[in-house]
């Protein structure tokens, strides 16, 4: 919408409409700062997440990305991850907010 010169406005409407259950104006306008306006946040892989992971001595303990159940085939888990985005543009076509981020734990090993 931005690259279409939308306004934050306008651009917070659509927001709206795409969260609608988040009733409460102030959290919805923090919400909306966050997911939307944030000026750095940066997108990765859990690919690239991984090898960063590998390279610093870190061990994947679980992920969003399997609804935090055991990890035992990293493999599927990477395979698994591009159906979020085929979620991500299904749910915005029927107008309903999809942040498309996951969360991970890590320990060191």
């Amino acid at each position: 919408m931005k690259a279409a010169g939308a306004g934050t406005d306008q651009m917070l409407q659509e927001y709206a409409r795409l969260h609608h259950w988040l009733g409460d104006k102030t959290h919805l306008n923090s919400w909306f700062r966050d997911q939307v306006l944030h000026p750095h946040e940066t997108q990765h892989t859990l690919a690239e997440v991984l090898e960063i992971a590998d390279e610093c001595g870190f061990e994947l303990v679980s992920t969003s990305l399997n609804r935090f159940e055991p990890i035992v085939d990293r493999g599927a888990l990477l395979a698994a991850e591009p159906l979020q985005e085929k979620i991500g543009q299904e749910r915005l076509a029927a107008g309903q907010y999809f942040p498309g981020f996951f969360a991970s734990l890590f320990r060191q090993c």
